[in-house]
């Protein structure tokens, strides 16, 4: 039997053998689909069109309505899923939500499906720690997820903006987008993957890049310890020097592009009457103008900031090598039917309980759907 690894599918392998098999054998997926990957997929289709068409001055434009529509839809590798807005088996996180993004027209239309919706959200939240997320009543998920996908919308547009403005400097021209990839072994095992993009830095080293959107900064020694990175570029490398492959770009580097999605906000506070900027905690203001204080009310005023990472690196040989022996390790107990189950990451994975956890100990699979294979 001839095997098909991902790096995704070796990680969750590694992870916990018996989600693997659940996951890749068994077909079973969650009912509940993590925010993160719709949100990754619009943010990536998105960043295709500005790589693609990068020296284009309408680029910046046209990336922003290419996510709108992709939001719209919630199109992911996965499936498709349908009312995204209103969706009620998205789950969010906390760092999605940050309520000063939202305008007046945004919070209009939040209390036109729930008058007392700062309540509704309390309780969900409340709930949230003590039940499913599919527990929970349906109309009121609906409701706290449009909250939350309105938030992402906004998110968005400033984090392709920082994108274009702070990272797309860093390529002197894009070789490719979204590189397939496979190697097969002698006896028809494949790894494959899919490359965010291949691009020429200012430099003139050829490097392979890969786009993150993240609530936590990367360390700047992230590449050189990046078994993905090592994967995609070990197969590139060994495409360079095959005179029968069509690819002839050796790298000479690996890139990661990171836009933070915890976003740096100024907020400023300008008396309308006297027009101070004033810091204080006063709801007034408390300059003192002839001899009395001011009492004019404030103009808030909220800015935000991107925080990006452009983060290029080198990856050694000896990683490369030790990396794609893991594979075939991991390939080997595969064809074996070996599927370990490891127990200490049941209740934390990602900051969450495992979604296979009830099939995994009581034979119930709540909270899952089964595929056909």
């Amino acid at each position: 039997m001839s095997i098909k690894l991902s790096h995704s599918s070796k990680n969750t392998y590694l992870q916990c053998g018996e989600k693997y098999r659940l996951h890749y054998l068994e077909k079973y997926r969650p009912v509940t689909l993590s925010s993160a990957l719709v949100f990754g997929s619009a943010i990536d289709n998105s960043l295709n069109v500005m790589l693609e068409n990068k020296d284009n001055p309408e680029i910046l434009k046209m990336t922003i309505e290419t996510f709108n529509r992709n939001w719209e839809q919630g199109e992911n590798s996965l499936r498709q899923v349908v009312d995204m807005p209103l969706n009620p088996d998205i789950k969010y996180s906390k760092y999605d939500q940050d309520p000063d993004l939202l305008e007046k027209s945004d919070w209009a239309e939040l209390f036109k499906y729930d008058k007392s919706f700062f309540e509704t959200k309390s309780e969900i939240e409340t709930l949230m720690s003590e039940v499913d997320w599919v527990d929970i009543s349906e109309e009121k998920r609906r409701i706290y997820n449009y909250y939350n996908w309105l938030c992402l919308k906004k998110k968005a547009e400033l984090l392709l903006t920082a994108y274009y403005n702070d990272i797309l400097p860093n390529f002197k021209t894009i070789i490719a987008v979204q590189k397939k990839v496979e190697l097969i072994d002698e006896a028809g095992n494949n790894l494959n993957g899919v490359i965010d993009f291949v691009a020429e830095l200012q430099d003139g080293r050829i490097a392979i890049v890969d786009n993150k959107t993240t609530s936590t900064e990367y360390e700047e020694d992230a590449v050189a310890t990046s078994e993905q990175l090592a994967t995609y570029q070990a197969i590139l490398n060994i495409f360079a020097h095959d005179t029968d492959n069509d690819w002839k770009h050796e790298i000479k580097a690996c890139a990661y592009a990171v836009m933070s999605k915890k976003l740096i906000k100024d907020v400023k506070k300008v008396c309308k009457s006297c027009g101070k900027e004033n810091t204080s905690t006063h709801k007034t203001c408390d300059n003192v103008v002839n001899g009395s204080r001011c009492n004019g009310e404030f103009e808030k005023t909220k800015s935000f900031k991107v925080k990006t990472q452009f983060i290029p690196g080198t990856i050694n040989e000896e990683f490369e090598h030790a990396v794609i022996e893991n594979a075939t390790t991991v390939k080997s107990c595969i064809e074996m039917g070996l599927f370990p189950k490891n127990y200490s990451s049941c209740e934390n994975q990602f900051g969450s309980p495992c979604p296979f956890i009830h099939l995994c100990h009581g034979k119930n699979p709540k909270g899952l759907v089964k595929l056909e294979k």
